[in-house]
C-alpha cells in the first residue's frame, strides 16, 4: 500500500489552489475553507488533525475571536460534506466557535501567547481528530469545511492546516 501525506492548508477551492488566509469579511457572504477528495481520486483521505493558528497585532483574550474585540456573532462550524452539499459529520455539533476559548470546547490543546515580547500574538490549536476513535476519511467526492460568516478583517493571518494520509 502506497501512503503519501496530507498537509495542506484550507482553502476557498479545495484543492490548494485558492485563498487560504481567512481574513475577510464574509458577514453577508458566508465563506468556506475546505479540503475536497476530488471524485476520482480513487483513494480515500485518512485526516488525523487539524492545526489553527490566528495570528493578530496585539494580545488577544479568551472571551474575544483573535483580536477583533469581540466574539464572533455568526461563529465558525466545522463540517464534512459531500458532492451534493449534504452534511455527514458535524464536528460542531451546531454549537459555533465564537470565541479563542471556544475551540477547548472541542480541542484539548488551545494556547493563546504573544510570546512574552514585542511583535504579533497568536492562538494556536490542535485539533486531534483520531481522539475521536480514529480518523476522520474522506472517500471520493467528500469535503472538510470549515465554514466562516463573519468578519475575519483585522486579523493578521488565519489558518486551517490538515494533516493526514492518502490511502
Amino acid at each position: 500500500m502506497v501512503v503519501k501525506r496530507i498537509d495542506r492548508f484550507l482553502d476557498v477551492n479545495g484543492d490548494g489552489t485558492g485563498n487560504k488566509n481567512a481574513i475577510g469579511d464574509y458577514s453577508s457572504t458566508a465563506q468556506r475553507f475546505k479540503l475536497t477528495n476530488p471524485t476520482d481520486s480513487g483513494r480515500r483521505m485518512h485526516l488525523h488533525r487539524m492545526i489553527v493558528q490566528i495570528r493578530d497585532s496585539t494580545d488577544p483574550s479568551a472571551s474575544e475571536y483573535g483580536n477583533l474585540g469581540a466574539a464572533l456573532t455568526n461563529g465558525i462550524h466545522v463540517r464534512v460534506r459531500d458532492a451534493n452539499d449534504n452534511t455527514l459529520e458535524n464536528l460542531t455539533d451546531d454549537e459555533p466557535i465564537k470565541t479563542n476559548a471556544d475551540y477547548a470546547r472541542f480541542c484539548y490543546d488551545s494556547v493563546i501567547d504573544n510570546f512574552k515580547g514585542t511583535g504579533d500574538a497568536f492562538v494556536s490549536v490542535r485539533w486531534t481528530l483520531d481522539k475521536a476513535g480514529g480518523p476522520l476519511i474522506l472517500q471520493p467526492g467528500q469535503s472538510f469545511m470549515v465554514e466562516l460568516s463573519d468578519s475575519f478583517v483585522g486579523i493578521n493571518n488565519h489558518g486551517f492546516l490538515l494533516q493526514g494520509q492518502y490511502k
